[in-house]
């Protein structure tokens, strides 16, 4: 169990050191599925507390990293869908008169 705990916890860390988000995804999912055999698998010695801290600890960090990323992009699309208007208006204006800009 701490094996596969180490190499979960190795897993979100990489994943979120080089912001891999479909490894962070896949990750994520194999915690998922591993966490039912987890709880199966009764109650923990202090020793198995301490990988499943470190687990937490990872998942949490990783879970913050993906939140900063989403908002960082929600902020982007804001931006962009603020200026699309001037962005069309600037376009539509080179439009219009295509021969005018020609020499």
């Amino acid at each position: 169990m701490q094996q596969l705990q180490a190499e979960l916890a190795r897993g979100l860390a990489l994943a979120h050191a080089h912001q891999d988000w479909r490894v962070l995804i896949q990750a994520d999912a194999a915690l998922a599925r591993e966490l039912p055999a987890l709880a199966r698998s009764g109650p923990w010695s202090q020793a198995e507390r301490a990988p499943w801290n470190r687990l937490c600890e990872t998942h949490a960090r990783a879970r913050a990293a993906c939140e900063d990323a989403m908002n960082t992009l929600h902020e982007r699309l804001q931006t962009l869908a603020e200026r699309r208007e001037g962005w069309l208006a600037y376009a539509m204006a080179d439009l219009e008169d295509p021969l005018e800009t020609q020499p």
